[in-house]
């Protein structure tokens, strides 16, 4: 295997939802729950960041969150232009968004503009799209394109994927994931989730 797409297998327009937010609200999880959630998150995000493979985000719809965090990571981001957002909205929710990350949603458009998404096509023409990108990375000598890769993304993979850090971070998340305040805007964001679920 030499590239991997990331693209959605849902109906609708969601690349993803983000994070599982139940692995988030203290009283349906554990500080070591939320440790190993954390740990196990941001090893992966650090490996695909300096993967060996091309990687290309194919993103349809909405990608807040994880899903934007799982997009950075990629060589390549392709996003259709009429629809969906991409962005970090934790704070939207009543969280905090992680300090390797920056606050921001932005449309399609705004996406482009700022360098978040390389391409905008029409939704219709994601993977097409994402397969031609793939086809034209698979030109470059791998060994080189790799290393390369590695060399300019290791120190940033390897403060994603430092233990010691996240066992620091999992910690300070707790103690905001247990507060009161966050508590209160997780509840009423579960809440939420679950009144627009039983609508569909």
């Amino acid at each position: 295997m030499r590239a991997l797409i990331f693209q959605s297998g849902l109906e609708k327009d969601i690349f993803t939802a983000g994070n599982d937010l139940t692995e988030l609200y203290a009283p349906m999880t554990s500080l070591e729950q939320y440790t190993n959630f954390w740990t196990t998150q941001n090893i992966f995000l650090g490996k695909l960041y300096v993967s060996r493979l091309v990687t290309v985000s194919c993103i349809r719809g909405a990608c807040p969150a994880g899903g934007c965090a799982i997009s950075l990571c990629c060589d390549y981001r392709i996003m259709s232009k009429d629809t969906g957002f991409i962005g970090l909205n934790e704070p939207q929710i009543g969280l905090l968004v992680p300090s390797v990350w920056m606050e921001f949603v932005a449309s399609p458009a705004e996406a482009k503009a700022i360098g978040l998404v390389d391409l905008l096509v029409p939704k219709e023409q994601l993977l097409q799209t994402a397969e031609a990108a793939v086809a034209k990375f698979l030109k470059i000598p791998s060994f080189g394109r790799s290393l390369t890769k590695l060399q300019v993304r290791e120190e940033l993979a390897n403060k994603l994927m430092n233990r010691a850090m996240l066992k620091e971070q999992s910690e300070a998340g707790w103690r905001f994931l247990t507060a009161e305040p966050t508590l209160k805007a997780m509840k009423a964001t579960l809440a939420k989730l679950q009144g627009n679920s039983a609508k569909l």
